[in-house]
């Protein structure tokens, strides 16, 4: 059976939001595992011929006990792969739907942002006059709740707005971070408002918040949402050659973070099904200024599913992860840039992130005050183990360590058995990888690929087994995931860049945007129109073959 699609994504980028080889401080992404991402990615875009995505998948075995449904199944996204993008533990562009988890995406700023240059200047007004504010430059929608959110007095630890400077160019979280809930039965979009908005008082880490979900649908976080701190131990210690940071001193951990987040969430569906949301993964980033200063900071932005209650029919389906830590950190190139040289006072209240464009002098030299830089990401994340309930078990296991994911392992095989402990179905997995298209060996030059989803069959072993074969067209390998050849959007724009990591002076060139007049939300594209079209022309086809078992990705 043959499809004619409009646009037919193929190895290709998806939408990323922004420019990927500009990013400002760190922290204003999203910190979760290939894994998760591909999941929730999976569920974003629905699956209609607007959207030009279709249903492809591989069901593996439904749980049903009580009003509480399962389904476990691989998903093919068929929205687009972009250049950067990480194969998830089952291969570039699948997910593997199981368990759930809620994801935060940061809309404009973190919520929780507070950033200051750390310059101060003299409060000369109102209780504090005389003493000296530090300049924050950078607010989150949770932090503005102060009387006046634009610059810290280090004293009080409050938020004033006494300079005018920092009146004229903070810059103040325009929108609340989004969070989407995703699980079997639950599909949800929500944001947080704080509980008592007037109270000008209530320090930030003791304030409470209430969910509106955007969809309307009924569903509800039932837990009290407050923030609470958590110790978690640095991953990387810099200092000594990116390695593990097992060293103490005193018999403590050395660096610990008190992580002050949201240590849990409980939803309830519109059935009364009660979700508990509380494994959480962690990411630490590492990344070096313009004057070489090393800076650590952790961030999450998922929490896994650890359980669904049915009260009704008092019964639960408990999900088991694998803890683990990524001890070699994943190498990020980025571009920051100061404005002039922030150590001369006269531009001291010009402390900006600038456009790339300014980084170039104009006679073939740059501005070494606007250099493009290199940060590491170290994950502790989970891993779905077991799902348990009152009639079986669902185990996953890791067999394949690999080589496109450092610290990453592939799921090799799923085993479902009853609650004697006897198998009753079996399913393995087989991988090789899409070399990129410079055909080097590192691992950002690979890209793990699934091949087969065999059905082993349970104690005859005369009958074969079902295989899902799949076949993929490649024929334009991507390059490698972190080139720079990439448009607005992130597709691959073959623009003949590469970064050198010999020379971090190099600046990759701006991507452009289209502008036509009178076309409503098609006004502006990130590709240019030559044919009249609205649409991104993609050479290629899309096909399901009859066979049952076999699947061409074209």
């Amino acid at each position: 059976m043959n499809f004619l699609c409009l646009v037919c994504i193929q190895f290709t980028n998806a939408q990323d939001g922004k420019p990927n080889y500009f990013r400002g401080a760190p922290g204003d992404d999203v910190f979760a595992t290939p894994s998760v991402k591909a999941f929730h990615e999976s569920k974003l875009i629905p699956e209609n011929l607007y959207t030009g995505k279709i249903n492809v998948g591989v069901p593996i075995y439904d749980i049903s006990i009580g009003d509480i449904n399962v389904p476990i199944s691989l998903s093919y996204n068929t929205s687009g792969i972009k250049v950067s993008d990480i194969a998830s533990n089952v291969g570039l562009g699948w997910s593997l739907n199981a368990n759930g988890s809620i994801l935060k995406i940061v809309r404009d700023l973190n919520d929780d942002d507070f950033y200051g240059t750390g310059y101060s200047v003299p409060d000369d007004t109102g209780d504090n006059a005389g003493s000296f504010e530090t300049i924050v430059t950078q607010i989150g929608y949770h932090r503005g709740k102060s009387p006046e959110p634009f610059s810290f007095n280090s004293a009080t630890g409050m938020v004033h707005s006494d300079s005018e400077e920092a009146e004229e160019w903070s810059k103040i979280d325009s929108s609340p971070d989004f969070f989407y809930a995703n699980a079997p039965g639950l599909s949800s979009k929500f944001y947080l408002e704080d509980k008592f908005p007037n109270d000008n008082t209530t320090p930030f880490a003791n304030r409470k918040y209430n969910a509106i979900f955007l969809d309307h649908s009924g569903v509800k976080v039932q837990n009290l949402i407050q923030r609470t701190t958590t110790t978690i131990p640095r991953l990387v210690d810099i200092s000594h050659g990116n390695e593990p940071a097992d060293f103490y001193q005193n018999g403590i951990p050395f660096y610990n973070y008190q992580y002050l987040d949201f240590p849990s969430f409980e939803i309830v569906n519109t059935n009364g099904l009660k979700y508990i949301f509380d494994t959480k993964d962690y990411s630490e980033s590492t990344y070096h200024g313009v004057w070489d200063s090393a800076n650590q900071g952790l961030g999450s932005t998922n929490w896994n599913l650890s359980k669904i209650i049915d009260p009704i029919h008092n019964r639960e389906v408990i999900f088991e992860y694998e803890a683990y830590v990524k001890a070699i950190p994943e190498r990020i190139k980025n571009i920051t840039a100061t404005y002039q040289d922030p150590l001369d006072t006269d531009d001291l209240y010009d402390y900006y992130y600038t456009t790339i464009s300014d980084v170039s002098l104009g006679n073939g030299t740059y501005d070494m005050d606007f250099q493009s830089t290199v940060s590491t990401r170290t994950t502790k994340a989970n891993r779905l183990k077991k799902i348990t309930w009152d009639e079986g078990t669902v185990e996953f296991i890791y067999g394949l360590n690999r080589i496109d994911d450092l610290g990453e392992k592939a799921l090799t095989e799923i085993l479902v058995k009853n609650n004697f402990g006897q198998l009753i179905k079996h399913f393995e997995f087989e991988y090789s990888y899409f070399n990129s298209l410079e055909n080097c060996n590192e691992k950002e030059c690979k890209r793990l690929r699934l091949d087969k989803v065999k059905e082993l069959p349970i104690g005859n072993t005369a009958v074969n087994a079902k295989v899902h074969e799949f076949d993929y067209n490649y024929d334009n390998p991507l390059p490698r995931r972190d080139s720079f050849q990439r448009d607005f959007l992130g597709y691959f724009n073959n623009n003949g860049f590469e970064w050198s990591s010999n020379d971090e002076s190099e600046i990759p060139p701006n991507a452009m945007l289209h502008f036509y007049k009178n076309q409503g939300g098609n006004s502006v594209l990130p590709f240019k129109r030559t044919n009249g079209s609205n649409y991104r022309i993609i050479h290629g086809q899309y096909s399901l073959e009859s066979n049952t078992y076999s699947l061409l990705l074209r």
